[in-house]
């Protein structure tokens, strides 16, 4: 993962037909109410991409902006189906709030991209969209960097 701007996984093989899942989650409070009456609600947005199938040699970055409105996946290989779940979860519970799945798709040497409309109600469909190789990288993106 990378931060504070942005998160990111960079998933790589050498063997053939791996299956990958990947789960983004980002925990934040909600506070209401004046002082002294002031509560608080922890709660967590949760992506889970899974299905996702590289064979050697294949590069994948999946990627999210700072409010994860925004989750992606950069593709050098061959073109991908996956699927997408975005949740938001009640910490104190556990329980899902609300959840949207869809189907992913990434053409060869493309991104796609994945844009939560409503975190805070999970009503909306996501919206998906494909552009060419990191051209749909949020602004400022710093790109991951082995060390």
């Amino acid at each position: 993962m990378l931060g504070p701007d942005n998160q990111s996984i960079q998933i790589a093989t050498n063997e053939p037909n791996k299956t990958f899942d990947a789960l983004i989650a980002h925990h934040y409070e909600v506070q209401s109410g004046a002082a002294p009456n002031v509560t608080s609600e922890h709660r967590a947005q949760l992506i889970h991409l899974s299905g996702i199938q590289l064979t050697a040699g294949e590069e994948l970055l999946l990627w999210t902006d700072t409010a994860l409105g925004q989750v992606g996946v950069s593709n050098t290989g061959a073109a991908k189906n996956f699927n997408v779940v975005v949740s938001l979860v009640d910490m104190k519970t556990g329980q899902a709030m609300g959840s949207q799945s869809v189907a992913g798709q990434v053409d060869a040497n493309a991104d796609f991209m994945l844009a939560v409309p409503d975190w805070s109600q999970m009503t909306a469909v996501p919206t998906t969209k494909q552009g060419a190789l990191r051209a749909l990288l949020p602004t400022n993106f710093e790109m991951p960097t082995v060390k």
